[in-house]
């Protein structure tokens, strides 16, 4: 059995997880700036609940089921446009045939 030990901290698991993310984008997207001949060294502070990586399929359901429940969410593409893999995969899924296929390419 699990055992929970009491703290004196006031930071919420959402208040460290929101101020993780808001550095980490603000750092990413100042990396993704830096080889361009017009970046701009701004850093602006975004705070969100959710933040998810991807613009696939999987991630963008997972984004608008995280704002039905309520949540503030962003969402990060490495792309030029939305979409990831499921854009160039033609609506095809691929499965694979047993489990050790699947350990095998992962």
């Amino acid at each position: 059995m699990a055992r929970q030990t009491e703290t004196n901290s006031n930071v919420s698991r959402r208040r460290f997880l929101g101020g993780t993310v808001a550095g980490v984008a603000a750092g990413a997207w100042g990396g993704a700036l830096a080889g361009t001949a017009q970046a701009q060294t701004a850093v602006q502070e975004i705070r969100t609940d959710v933040v998810i990586c991807g613009s696939g399929i999987g991630g963008l359901t997972a984004a608008v089921r995280a704002q039905q429940a309520g949540a503030s969410v962003i969402v990060l593409e490495k792309a030029y446009e939305p979409g990831g893999t499921t854009v160039h995969s033609e609506g095809v899924v691929w499965t694979s045939e047993s489990y050790e296929q699947i350990r095998e390419t992962a």
